[in-house]
C-alpha cells in the first residue's frame, strides 16, 4: 500500500498540509491511482499509521525557500539536515526510531512545500502545485 501523511494543522503556514491532504484526495479519485491519504496532526501519529505500507510519503510544510516551491526529499536528507521541515527534530527522531524498529517502509519520501519566510502569509495550494505532488507520488 501506498500511503500519504500530510503533517500540518489548521494553523497559519502549517495549514499547508491538510489543505494537500484533501485536494490530493480529490486528485487521487480522479485517476486511477491507489494512494491512502491521511492528514496528521503531529509526526507521532505517523508510528501508528505504517502496518502494510510499501512506500510512504509525507507531505509537509518547508521552512524558507520560495512559497509554493515543491521539493521531495529522501528521508535520509532529512536525517542530515534538520531544517528541512517545520516539525524538524521531531519528525526526525520518528523516522529515525521507525527506521531502528524496522517499521519504516522502504521507500519513504518527505514532499516539502516551501512557506517563504516567517511572517509571510500562509501559502495556499494551487493546482499546479497539487498536480506537482500528485506527479512526484507517481514518479517516486
Amino acid at each position: 500500500m501506498k500511503r500519504v501523511l500530510c503533517l500540518g494543522s489548521d494553523q497559519a503556514v502549517d495549514c499547508i498540509g491538510w489543505q494537500m491532504a484533501g485536494l490530493l484526495s480529490e486528485r487521487v479519485r480522479a485517476s486511477a491511482e491507489e494512494y491512502d491519504i491521511r492528514q496528521c496532526a503531529t509526526p507521532l501519529e505517523l508510528l501508528n499509521l505504517l502496518d502494510g505500507v510499501d512506500a510512504l510519503f509525507i507531505v509537509d510544510a518547508l521552512k524558507g525557500g520560495k512559497a509554493g516551491d515543491v521539493r521531495a526529499v529522501d528521508w535520509n536528507a532529512l536525517v542530515r539536515d534538520h531544517a528541512v521541515s517545520i516539525h524538524g527534530f521531531d519528525l526526525v527522531t520518528l523516522l529515525e526510531t521507525a527506521h531502528a524498529l524496522g517499521d519504516l517502509p522502504m521507500r519513504c519520501t518527505i514532499i516539502g512545500i516551501g512557506v517563504g519566510a516567517t511572517g509571510q502569509k500562509p501559502v495556499t495550494p494551487d493546482p499546479a502545485m497539487v498536480e506537482q505532488v500528485f506527479t512526484l507520488l507517481r514518479t517516486l
